[in-house]
This record gives structure tokens, C-alpha cells and sequence, in this order.
């Protein structure tokens, strides 16, 4: 069996995350279920961070030998002088081998400390320390630049039928052609776009009939929301990977089991607001 694309997002087995999280942590049993569902399912990536709460701590009590690694340290964590200490201290807790690190926000970095964490990541990947880095980013603004200089291997980026920031520009050809790797994340929006809209809190009422708009047209097509969104976003050829967070067992097993629905015409639901499309401003 072909590697799924899913990448396993750890938030919430260590923090309460999420706009539609109404039961806090994922439970232990929801966690060893998730797992096993996963080797099964060949998913191989887990995602985490030393900020995701004990997210770390409870993965480390885990059989972890069929998965790789990718960790996510903030721009200003990657600065530290003990930053080799602080990943085995990482991968010792988590009783595995880091593969990947990822550094958050890195577009917004000022061009010193740009420099010198992307010189930190070549020296890492170079010592074998590690096999490959990559940038979380927020904002699409001059990051054909920010990769010319400081190419990556990977790029994770939030797309999802209303944030769909990633198709302009001719983003997903640029990458291609760099052979940077393109992992894509919130392909439900934090939660919203699976949320009954009688549950959508209030602070989103100023895009209503925009999400009324997204609502009727998954009823007219007899689908899910998460086959809906799932759908969309496995229809690019340029993704590799998809980072997933789920709450619980039930949801992440929806998820894996949900086929792929070709030729659906999706509804124009895009929006770029960015007070609706990233949840830091929410």
C-alpha cells in the first residue's frame, strides 16, 4: 500500500485546540486507537511540538518505530546556542529520531535571523541530525523570495475551500519547480467548516451567508463536510502531505476512511478576509 499523505497534527493530545474542540485532550484510549488505526492505514508522519502542551510526553509512552518525526520549533526557539542539546533532549523524550523540523511564521523573520536560522537548519542537515526542514507560514507576501534565498524542503501552508491563497501567484508551480514539497494544513478551517451552523459563534455571523452558501451545497451533493473538504484539497496534484488534528478516535476514523470525490464542482466560498481565513486573528 502507498504512504497516505495524512501527517498526524499532536496539538490536541496535549492542549484543548480548536474552535469546534468542546472536550478538551484527546483521551489516552483515543490516542493508542489513532495510532494503531494509522500503521494500519500507512500513515507515517506525526507532527508535534515542545510548545503542544505534554503532547510529547504522552507520544514518547508510545510504540512510535513506524513513524517519522517532524517538530516545529518557533523562530525564536531555533535561535537558542543549545539548539542540537534541545532536539536530542526532544528525541529522547519522544524515544525517536527527529526527521523533520519545521520553523514557525518563518516569512515574517527579519533578514539577520532569517540567515542565521536557515544556516543553523543546512548545519543541522548536513551533521545528519536531521533529513529535512521546512516553513509554517501565514502569509503568501514575498515568499517566492523568502525561498529563493532560503530554500527549503518543505513548505506547510493553511488551505482550505475558503482560504485559497496558496492558488494564486502561481504558488504551486513555483514549488514544483524547486522540488520543495508542499504540506498543507486547516483543510477544515480549525473545525468551522464541519460546525452545524447553528453552533457557529457569533463573531462569524459577518460571513454568514458564506458558510450558509458552503452548508447547502454539501446537503445538495449528499456528501460530508470532512469528505467535502478532504476532497478539495486531495485534488491538487502539487500536495504532498495533509496535517491533521483531530479530537478524538471517531473523527480521525472518519477521516482516513473518507474517499475522495472526483468531479465535484466545488462552490465559490473563497474569502480573503483575513479575520475569517486565519484563526490567530479569532
Amino acid at each position: 500500500m502507498k504512504e497516505n499523505k495524512i501527517i498526524i497534527g499532536s496539538t490536541q493530545f496535549g492542549l484543548s485546540y480548536g474552535i469546534s474542540n468542546t472536550k478538551g485532550k484527546t483521551k489516552e484510549n483515543s490516542i493508542n486507537k489513532i495510532l494503531k488505526l494509522s500503521r494500519k492505514k500507512k500513515v507515517r508522519n506525526l507532527y508535534t511540538s515542545n510548545y503542544y502542551g505534554i503532547a510529547n510526553q504522552v507520544l514518547g509512552k508510545k510504540n512510535l518505530k513506524a513513524f517519522n518525526i517532524i517538530l516545529k520549533f518557533k523562530k525564536n526557539g531555533f535561535l537558542k546556542k543549545n539548539i542540537i542539546n534541545e532536539i536530542k533532549k526532544t528525541s529522547k523524550i519522544l524515544r525517536k529520531n527527529i526527521n523533520t523540523i519545521i520553523i514557525d511564521n518563518f516569512e515574517s523573520i527579519p533578514k539577520l535571523r532569517a540567515k542565521k536560522i536557515y544556516k543553523n537548519l543546512i548545519s543541522l542537515k548536513s551533521k545528519k541530525i536531521i533529513n529535512k526542514f521546512g516553513y509554517s507560514i501565514y502569509s503568501f507576501k514575498n515568499l517566492k523570495k523568502v525561498c529563493n534565498k532560503y530554500r527549503p524542503d518543505i513548505i506547510q501552508c493553511p488551505y482550505n475551500i475558503i482560504d485559497r491563497r496558496i492558488e494564486k501567484n502561481n504558488h504551486l508551480n513555483f514549488f514544483k519547480q524547486k522540488k520543495i514539497e508542499v504540506h498543507i494544513r486547516s483543510i477544515f478551517l480549525q473545525g468551522l467548516l464541519l460546525m452545524d451552523l447553528k453552533k457557529i459563534p457569533k463573531k462569524f455571523m459577518p460571513w454568514k451567508n458564506l458558510l450558509v452558501t458552503w452548508q447547502n451545497w454539501i446537503k445538495k451533493e449528499n456528501i460530508t463536510a470532512v469528505e467535502a473538504c478532504y476532497s478539495f484539497v486531495s485534488k491538487s496534484k502539487f500536495i504532498s502531505k495533509i496535517l491533521i488534528g483531530v479530537n478524538n478516535f471517531s473523527q480521525f476514523e472518519e477521516i482516513i476512511n473518507s474517499k475522495i470525490k472526483k468531479n465535484l464542482r466545488f462552490p465559490d466560498v473563497s474569502s480573503q478576509s483575513n479575520n475569517l481565513i486565519n484563526p490567530i486573528n479569532w
